[in-house]
């Protein structure tokens, strides 16, 4: 089981089950960038913390450091009381982030093999407005902290 696309596949079907339009490289259709508003979503997993498990009397790594960057697109709202579109499902976005490692505690339909075992920490500031192609985009980034859960390791 690949870690990266593991977690950006949990985050998409937590953010979908949460009524946010969310996709990844391994889900998403050819025309997923005509869908406005949508969330994008990219894992990273990096170094180990230094966590092991034993399996059969051999110790392996199973706790390593991650981030998590989200695209957050909507769609020009020039209509003055569309205008905080986009803000809106900025803050949405971030408020539900902060509550996703306790959600993956029980969340095994998401996260069958993975948990956030310590709240996010939002690495980024970015309010920035991109505006091209017809669309409004900033990108949201958190580190955490990523633990394989004991049952994966009975699948391998």
């Amino acid at each position: 089981m690949d870690i990266e696309p593991a977690i950006s596949e949990g985050v998409r079907g937590w953010l979908t089950y949460q009524g946010v339009a969310a996709y990844t490289r391994q889900n998403a259709p050819g025309s997923f960038q005509s869908v406005r508003p949508r969330v994008e979503c990219l894992t990273r997993v990096g170094a180990t913390t230094g966590h092991r498990k034993p399996i059969a009397g051999v110790l392996y790594n199973d706790t390593f450091s991650f981030s998590l960057a989200l695209r957050v697109v909507t769609e020009p709202a020039n209509i003055e009381q569309n205008n905080l579109t986009h803000d809106q499902l900025v803050a949405r976005v971030r408020g539900m982030m902060k509550t996703l490692a306790q959600e993956t505690w029980n969340d095994q339909v998401n996260f069958p093999y993975h948990l956030i075992v310590e709240p996010l920490s939002d690495t980024s500031s970015d309010n920035s407005l991109r505006v091209e192609d017809n669309e409004e985009s900033c990108v949201l980034t958190f580190s955490g902290v990523v633990q394989i859960r004991t049952n994966a390791w009975t699948n391998t």
